[in-house]
């Protein structure tokens, strides 16, 4: 069991060390238990400690930063106490979360109006696109603009290079620069050192041949391009599916319909 754990086993448990219990969740610094510590606030309605607990343990993980900015972004759709934090929120957002995910959410945890209620009600306690129009920009603006993961591979040419001729070798890195004749280079340097055998350069194995760098950043952009396609057919495919699926759940709905009202 772990530590914090035990110590909160010798807590009372009349909820008047409520503080305490989240000081102890908050330390232990896991993932379950900041988030354990973060409904307590919120069902506590300390909204500064919330949003301190929030930017604090954003930075932790990726997952944890979706957790809690999801858990607060249902706190918003629901109430306007947390209007005066609201820029934090946004600052907030995960990378990966887009318009229609957040829109998705929100909708999802709207409170639902009561029966004969006017379209606008008078309190001003709705959540209303202006309050969100910061934050849709800011995901909105950040889908639009190109990713520069991959810049460098997609600007590659589109045919590969040429092949150099075979006789055409690169010169190693140690080797001075050589001037006049490549036939009395290569005695010089054959001769030149007394300690080299004859067998010893008969059975010298040839150097490998080095594989050109244009051909290796090519093949590398057409790899990255063929599992670029690959990702986006996958999602296409699934999006097609999932349509497919509501449209039977539509048909049935309406056949359904059509018999109880016949």
């Amino acid at each position: 069991m772990p530590l914090y754990k035990r110590a909160l086993s010798v807590l009372p448990e009349n909820g008047e060390v409520r503080d305490l219990e989240v000081e102890l969740l908050l330390c232990s610094q896991r993932p379950n238990a900041v988030m354990q510590a973060l409904r307590i606030l919120i069902g506590q309605q300390q909204w500064g400690w919330v949003t301190q607990v929030a930017e604090r343990f954003c930075r932790q993980s990726p997952l944890l930063n979706k957790e809690i900015f999801t858990t607060l972004l249902c706190e918003v759709s629901q109430h306007r106490d947390l209007d005066p934090y609201l820029d934090l929120l946004w600052a907030l957002c995960p990378e990966d979360l887009t318009v229609t995910s957040i829109l998705n959410m929100v909708l999802k945890d709207l409170p639902t109006s009561p029966q004969g209620a006017a379209p606008f009600p008078a309190q001003g306690g709705q959540l209303t696109i202006g309050l969100l129009k910061p934050l849709l920009s800011k995901v909105l603006l950040r889908e639009t603009k190109p990713s520069q993961r991959y810049a460098d591979i997609l600007q590659s040419p589109s045919f590969p290079p040429p092949t150099p001729p075979p006789g055409q070798r690169a010169a190693p890195r140690g080797d001075p620069p050589s001037h006049g004749p490549p036939g009395a280079q290569a005695e010089d340097c054959l001769w030149d050192k007394s300690d080299v055998t004859v067998p010893s350069l008969i059975n010298k194995p040839p150097p490998p041949r080095a594989f050109p760098a244009a051909w290796r950043h090519w093949l590398t952009g057409r790899v990255v391009s063929v599992s670029l396609g690959i990702s986006l057919c996958s999602a296409w495919a699934g999006r097609s599916l999932l349509s497919i699926e509501r449209g039977k759940r539509r048909s049935c709905f309406a056949m359904k319909r059509r018999t109880f009202q016949s």
